[in-house]
């Protein structure tokens, strides 16, 4: 059995999504839905997260989306990165449930990929991709793993691959819509340098593309197909302003 699927069978019998309405949704996350939730998923996933408080209401938000990660012991970790964040085993641990894993996030002020100055939505969009990758090396072995990293740094083509399996992850538990939302946000909105474009295009889906396989999923659900934002992005989005 896979660690992921062990997980499963700890969830609390009662526990019942509080966010339930957001998955394979169109919605924007509200902040005060968030908060509302935060009692059930602190006692659901809370005990196993080290994280800052100004990213864990996000990140337990995100976490709703994979109730199977319940267990893994996530630790939020702040330093300068190229991308916004990167996920990563903390330990190879033989025994599958021993694993730890890293979530970086570059929050580096005065830059125009600040990820606290994203939508509330795209910010948690974020989370919810590196949890993809979490669940991913939670259903492989160690070997592969190491594989996995070393053809990451060697292999542009295996870069794109697996980031796509993040994507994948997360359009498949439902929080497809928030990751497009994110990379949307970073492509068109947030004045980005064209070297970071160049960077992010190679190496993952586009929005639109990541709305269509989204839109996927909703039809594969008899559900009518999201439309993307308005023009004046305004009116969608509302960036928050950097926490000191």
């Amino acid at each position: 059995m896979s660690s992921c699927n062990r997980t499963v069978s700890e969830l609390s019998e009662t526990y019942v999504n509080p966010l339930r309405n957001y998955k394979f949704s169109c919605q924007l996350i509200d902040s005060t839905d968030v908060r509302a939730a935060l009692p059930a998923l602190e006692k659901e996933f809370g005990s196993f997260v080290d994280c800052p408080d100004v990213y864990r209401p996000k990140l337990l938000a995100a976490l709703s989306f994979y109730p199977e990660l319940k267990g893994i012991r996530i630790t939020i970790v702040q330093k300068p990165l190229k991308t916004s964040m990167a996920a990563r085993p903390a330990n190879y641990a033989f025994a599958r449930n021993k694993r730890r894993y890293n979530i970086y996030v570059d929050d580096i002020t005065d830059k125009v990929t600040d990820f606290r100055r994203y939508p509330y939505s795209a910010q948690i969009g974020c989370f919810v991709h590196e949890l993809g990758h979490v669940a991913y090396y939670e259903q492989r072995s160690n070997a592969r793993l190491t594989y996995d990293g070393l053809s990451y740094v060697s292999r542009q083509k295996y870069r794109s691959h697996y980031e796509e399996l993040a994507d994948h992850n997360s359009l498949s538990h439902g929080g497809g819509y928030y990751g497009y939302m994110y990379r949307n946000y970073t492509l068109n909105e947030a004045g980005i340098s064209k070297k970071y474009r160049l960077f992010k295009r190679a190496n993952y889906y586009t929005g639109k593309k990541l709305l269509e396989l989204h839109n996927e999923q909703r039809t594969e659900r008899g559900l009518s197909p999201c439309q993307p934002p308005l023009a004046d992005s305004a009116k969608v989005f509302r960036p928050t302003l950097p926490i000191k």
